[in-house]
């Protein structure tokens, strides 16, 4: 399929900082490792995995947040249910 990507390149192109932690994240979850020549790759199947399983992972679930209001809770709940059942797909169509 493709080859490992460099720290470097990872923050060359993406133009962050952060590349160290959101990667160290990814690996703890089990999506990527850390090869032997020091280069990221994938660890896991992409078919196997949905971009809701990736995004409730990484913890951008808004649902888990508290809000002052009832009213947002519940708009919130009802448009990240939605938001969630659309992206109920495997990472392997999205990448």
């Amino acid at each position: 399929m493709g080859g490992g990507l460099s720290k470097d390149v990872l923050q060359q192109e993406l133009g962050v900082d952060v590349v160290d932690e959101v990667m160290k994240d990814l690996q703890q979850a089990g999506y990527c490792m850390l090869s032997d020549n020091h280069k990221w790759v994938l660890a896991r199947d992409l078919n196997e995995s949905t971009l809701e399983e990736l995004y409730r992972q990484m913890g951008f679930d808004l649902t888990q947040a508290s809000y002052r209001n009832s009213n947002s809770a519940d708009a919130i709940t009802v448009v990240e249910d939605a938001r969630l059942k659309a992206m109920h797909r495997p990472l392997s169509e999205v990448v």
